[in-house]
Order: C-alpha cells, then sequence, then structure tokens
C-alpha cells in the first residue's frame, strides 16, 4: 500500500492533469462556438443572396456554410462533454486528495441526514456529521449509494459480511483508476456544471 505522501502527490498530479483538460476543452468549445456562429452567420448571407440574386453558387455556398454548422455543432458537443468529464476528474481526485491528506472534513456530504436519534449509536462515534466517519469514507454521488454506506455503517454486520467487505476493499484498493472510473460514471447523474454555465 502506498504511503500518504505518494497518495496525496498522486492525487495532487491528478487533479492538476484533469483541471488543465478543463481548460483546454473549455478554450476549444469557445473557439468552435465562434467559428459555429460565423458559419451560421455566412449562411444566412448566401441563403438570402441565393433569393435575391437567384443564383445557383450562392445555394451551394449557403448549403455548404449549414454543412459545416452541423459538424461544428456536433463537435462542440463532443468538446463539452468532454469538459464535464475532466471536471468530474478533477472533482473525484480533489476529494481524494482530501481524504488522504486530513482534510477531509472540507468534503461537502457528511452524511447529517441519516442521524436518527432514536438508534443506539447513529448519533454518537461521529459516523455522520461534520468531521464524520462517513465524511472521510464517502465517495458516493447518489441517494442510494450513500445511503448503503450509511446502512453499512448503521447495522451491525455478520462475521461472514465484514469478512467480504474487507475482502472487496483489499482487493479494489490497489485499483486507483478502475474505482475513480466508478466515482466519476456516479457523479455524472448527479453533476451540475461548475461556473454556472
Amino acid at each position: 500500500m502506498k504511503n500518504s505522501q505518494t497518495l496525496i502527490e498522486t492525487y495532487s498530479a491528478r487533479k492538476q492533469k484533469a483541471e488543465s483538460e478543463v481548460e483546454i476543452h473549455r478554450k476549444r468549445g469557445r473557439q468552435v462556438s465562434n467559428f459555429r456562429g460565423l458559419s451560421f452567420g455566412a449562411f444566412s448571407v448566401f441563403l438570402i443572396l441565393s433569393i435575391k440574386d437567384q443564383r445557383l453558387d450562392y445555394v451551394v455556398y449557403a448549403g455548404l456554410c449549414f454543412f459545416a454548422f452541423v459538424l461544428l455543432i456536433i463537435w462542440h458537443s463532443r468538446l463539452f462533454k468532454a469538459e464535464l468529464a475532466a471536471e468530474r476528474w478533477a472533482l473525484v481526485n480533489a476529494f481524494g486528495l482530501k481524504r488522504v491528506s486530513g482534510t477531509w472534513h472540507e468534503i461537502p456530504k457528511d452524511g447529517s441526514h441519516f442521524i436518527n436519534v432514536a438508534h443506539g449509536y447513529s448519533s454518537d462515534l461521529d459516523l455522520f456529521g461534520p468531521a464524520s466517519l462517513f465524511q472521510k469514507l464517502s465517495a458516493a454521488s447518489t441517494q442510494f449509494g450513500e445511503k448503503a454506506l450509511a446502512d453499512a455503517l448503521l447495522t451491525p454486520a455478520k462475521i461472514k459480511s465484514a469478512q467480504a467487505r474487507q475482502a472487496a476493499v483489499k482487493e479494489l484498493a490497489p485499483q486507483l483508476e478502475f474505482r475513480q472510473k466508478l466515482e466519476s460514471i456516479s457523479l455524472s447523474l448527479t453533476q451540475k456544471r461548475q461556473g454556472g454555465r
């Protein structure tokens, strides 16, 4: 198992790389958006000229500009999806970095809504709430994932179940890429665009 300094370096590098990709995709997206606007403008001009002057070559130019416009829409959509994916990777690595660097209490989801005062220990032992075990362990983005972790923390496990969980953790621990892919997919189900765009 890697030591915490190596993990900090790993998550920091991965986060920085993802943030760079976000900026690259965002910049390209703006450029493609500008070209898309130009192609639509050119299409409009040639369409008007073809109607006004009754010239076939203007119709051809209008058709080519419209074709370019459609291609640019598709390209822009792909860049937008790539930007969102890079944002998710940056967030996944930011949370990973917080978990290994001791600042996990800054992760927004703390599971406070799972505290049940009627339960024997849900409000005790720092299971839920600020700086809780839930906050440190949870990589869940969906309500179902959060509930599954909360149930695991609230329900005493039988020995075989606990051993199976430990075996699963042992198997998944070295598979950073796979774990982060799952976390990114989960985030894609609930993701809101950063920067309000």
